[in-house]
């Protein structure tokens, strides 16, 4: 029951994620000049811990997945794009995250674990809805 962890957890952070670029757009002010703490990556900063653990999962997801019983392994086509993507992809993760970079800055939750979604569920135990639980960081 973990993947609605994952795909409301990231539903959840788009949410939060858009709600910085429509602060911009009716301010008119950049997120990161107002909130300077809250835009501040802080987990995958270049050369931090976080982003040696990102990358080291991201490399294990790319070697494991062909051998995963699961739908993406029974797909030979998704394995190879993910194979041959995710790494170069991560590789530019760094410059997205810079703080001078010239891609929009967002707000960052800091703190992206399942115990700090508030996932409801209905009757039958199915997640329903998801919401952030912001944390200071």
């Amino acid at each position: 029951m973990w993947q609605h962890c994952l795909l409301q957890g990231l539903e959840a952070l788009a949410r939060l994620h858009v709600g910085s670029i429509i602060y911009e757009e009716k301010s008119g002010r950049k997120v990161r000049d107002a909130f300077p703490d809250a835009a501040r990556e802080v987990s995958f900063r270049p050369g931090s811990l976080g982003m040696d653990f990102l990358m080291t999962g991201a490399c294990a997801v790319a070697a494991l997945a062909p051998h995963l019983d699961t739908g993406l392994a029974r797909d030979p086509d998704a394995v190879g794009l993910l194979q041959d993507h995710l790494g170069p992809w991560m590789a530019k993760l760094e410059q997205y995250v810079n703080e001078e970079s010239p891609y929009r800055q967002v707000i960052c939750h800091g703190d992206t674990w399942p115990a700090n979604f508030l996932f409801r569920y209905d009757q039958q135990q199915k997640p329903i809805s998801v919401r952030n639980c912001l944390t200071n960081t």
